[in-house]
C-alpha cells in the first residue's frame, strides 16, 4: 500500500511542479525540469502496486505519468508555452496552468489536436453525470454479458500452447506448415479486435471517473471540456485513419512536437518536406512503442520488445499509406467516381485494416500472453 501512496503522491506533485513552471519565466523553468522528471519517474517506478488494488490501474497510471512528462517538457521547453499575462500582485494562476498541463490534446487552444471531437452541446453537470454513468453502465453490460461470455464459450479452455511462438506465424504456415487449425484462425480473428475493445472500455472507465471528479465533484472543469476520446470506427478504413480518426489522440500533440523538434533540430531535415513527414510519423510510432515497452517491462517483464516492433510496423504502414493516398484519391476526385468508387474503396479499406490486424496483432500480443501463462503454470 505504501508504494501505491508514493506513486500517487509523487506523480501528482510532478504535475503540480509543471503547473508552477508554466507560471514562471523561460529562464527559470529549467530549475523545474529535473524535479518534474524525477517525481514522474518515482511515481512510475512505484506504480506496480496499484495493479494489486485494481488490475490494470498500475499500467494505466504508468502510461499517464510517462505521457505527462513528455507532454509537459514539450509545452515548457519546446513550444515555450506562456499563459495570459496577469498582474504581478495576482500571483500564479495554477488553474490556467492546470488547463494546459493536464490537457495533452490541448483542447480549446490554438494547438488543439486535428480531428478532435467538436463540442456540440454544453450539458448541465447533472445531465453530464447521468449520461456518462449511463454510457458506463452500457459498456459494463456489453462487456459482462456479451463480449466475455462469447469469448469464453468460443475459446475455453485455453492454454499457453495456444499462444506459443509458432502460433504468431500464420501466412507462411499456410504454404509450408505446420497446419493452421480452424480454432487458431478464430482465436486470431478475435484477438485482432479484442485489444481494441479492451482499450476502449478501459480508457472510457478512466475518463469517466476523472470527468466526474474534476467537472462534477471538484468543478474545476466544465462538462463540455471532457470530450469523448474515440472517434467513429466507421472512419477506420485505412491504418492511417484508424490512428488519426478513430483512435484516441491523447499523445498525438506531445509526440509530434518532439518528433518535429528531433527532425528539425537534430537531423536537420527541411521543414515541410516529404522526408520530414515520414520521419515524424516514424518517430511518433517509435516513441509510442518505446513507452508501451517501458510500461510492459515494468508491469510484467514479458514481450516488451514486441511493443516497439509492432508500433514501428504501424509507422511503416501509415507512412506507406500516406505516400500512396494522393494518387488513389485522384481517382476518386470526379463527381461520378465519388459515389461509386468511393464506397468500394472504403469497403476494401475495412478489409485491409482487419487483415493487417489479423496478421500483426498476434505477433505483438501472443508473446506477452504466452509468457504470463507459462509463469502461472
Amino acid at each position: 500500500m505504501i508504494f501505491a501512496l508514493v506513486s500517487a503522491t509523487s506523480g501528482s506533485f510532478s504535475v503540480f511542479l509543471a503547473c508552477a513552471a508554466l507560471n514562471t519565466s523561460q529562464s527559470r523553468r529549467w530549475f523545474f525540469c529535473l524535479p518534474i522528471v524525477l517525481c514522474g519517474a518515482i511515481g512510475f517506478l512505484a506504480s506496480k502496486e496499484l495493479d494489486e488494488m485494481l488490475p490494470g490501474l498500475g499500467q494505466l497510471w504508468g502510461h499517464a505519468l510517462v505521457s505527462h512528462v513528455i507532454h509537459n517538457t514539450a509545452v515548457l521547453y519546446i513550444d515555450k508555452w506562456t499563459l495570459q499575462p496577469r498582474h504581478e500582485s495576482q500571483g500564479w494562476d495554477i488553474r490556467a496552468a492546470y488547463k494546459i498541463c493536464v490537457n495533452p490534446q490541448l483542447l480549446g487552444t490554438r494547438r488543439e489536436v486535428p480531428h478532435a471531437r467538436p463540442v456540440s452541446t454544453s450539458p448541465s453537470r447533472f445531465a453530464f453525470l447521468r449520461r456518462r454513468l449511463g454510457q458506463l453502465l452500457l459498456l459494463q453490460l456489453i462487456n459482462e454479458f456479451v463480449v466475455t461470455p462469447a469469448y469464453i464459450l468460443s475459446f475455453a479452455p485455453i492454454s499457453a500452447d495456444d499462444f506459443s511462438p509458432i502460433k504468431t506465424v500464420y501466412l507462411r504456415r499456410l504454404f509450408v506448415g505446420p497446419q493452421v487449425t480452424k480454432f487458431e484462425t478464430m482465436l486470431r480473428a478475435a484477438f485482432a479486435v479484442r485489444w481494441i475493445w479492451d482499450n476502449y472500455v478501459g480508457l472510457c472507465y478512466a475518463q469517466t471517473a476523472l470527468a466526474i471528479l474534476f467537472s462534477v465533484i471538484l468543478r474545476w472543469d466544465e462538462p463540455w471540456e471532457w470530450r469523448p476520446f474515440f472517434g467513429s470506427p466507421l472512419e477506420a478504413w485505412s491504418m492511417r485513419r484508424f490512428w488519426g480518426r478513430f483512435w484516441h489522440r491523447l499523445v498525438y500533440r506531445p509526440y509530434t512536437t518532439w518528433g518535429l523538434w528531433f527532425s528539425r533540430e537534430v537531423v536537420r531535415i527541411s521543414p515541410g518536406s516529404l522526408g520530414e513527414s515520414a520521419s515524424v510519423v516514424m518517430l511518433v510510432f517509435l516513441l509510442s512503442g518505446a513507452i508501451h515497452a517501458l510500461v510492459t517491462w515494468h508491469a510484467t517483464g514479458c514481450g516488451y520488445w514486441g511493443d516497439i516492433q509492432w508500433f514501428l510496423l504501424n509507422g511503416v504502414v501509415v507512412a506507406g499509406e500516406t505516400m500512396i493516398a494522393k494518387p488513389l484519391l485522384r481517382c476518386l476526385s470526379t463527381e461520378e467516381n465519388k459515389a461509386s468508387r468511393g464506397l468500394w474503396f472504403q469497403l476494401a479499406g475495412y478489409v485491409w485494416v482487419f487483415a493487417f490486424l489479423f496478421w500483426s496483432v498476434p505477433k505483438w500480443e501472443y508473446g506477452k500472453i504466452y509468457c504470463g501463462l507459462s509463469r502461472a503454470v
